[in-house]
């Protein structure tokens, strides 16, 4: 059975403050792949635009950016912090789109960009199937994670937090971030 429910959702769900805690982790390139978030997309008459994405995959881009400062990262001894990370974020019907971290959102994904979500992946399936392209279920399986997967997602997630950096890895770190 794939995640659908809004609160399985937010189970495995990143916001940015999350992903500021691991962004210097070696294995965050692997472990936030197929981790929801919600993603800022601009204004619509004045208002705020958001939806949910997948992560599909990480990677280091060509340039360094500031994250923005939050509550886990305001010190006053420390600069801003810096990453070249890039997410690849998956939205059914749509192709994969490049995010730096800070359009992630700090909040949780609410119930309308959840349904909106599950509609258009439910229209893609369609038209998968309609031209002969795919399977519902291998559509869905690659926007949606199994429930089975959720506890491995969230103890991943959790070791990836709680890992110290080594003198090798931080070494490795200051050397990129050059």
């Amino acid at each position: 059975e794939l995640v659908r429910e809004l609160a399985d959702v937010t189970k495995v769900q990143l916001k940015r403050e999350d992903l500021e805690k691991i962004v210097d982790q070696p294995m965050a390139l692997e472990v936030v792949k197929g981790f929801f978030v919600r993603i800022g997309l601009g204004q619509n008459q004045g208002k705020p635009v958001y939806r949910m994405a997948r992560i599909m995959e990480v990677k280091h881009g060509t340039k360094f950016y500031d994250l923005p400062p939050s509550i886990a990262n305001i010190s006053a001894t420390t600069s801003a912090r810096k990453t070249d990370l890039i997410l690849i974020l998956g939205y059914p019907g749509a192709r994969n789109k490049e995010s730096r971290l800070d359009s992630i959102s700090n909040h949780v994904i609410e119930q309308n960009e959840r349904d909106k979500y599950l509609l258009d992946l439910k229209e893609k399936s369609k038209l998968m199937r309609s031209t002969g392209n795919g399977a519902q279920e291998e559509i869905e399986e690659k926007y949606l994670p199994a429930l089975k997967e959720m506890s491995g997602m969230q103890q991943s997630l959790s070791a990836t937090m709680a890992h110290t950096l080594t003198a090798e890895e931080l070494k490795d770190l200051v050397q990129r971030k050059k």
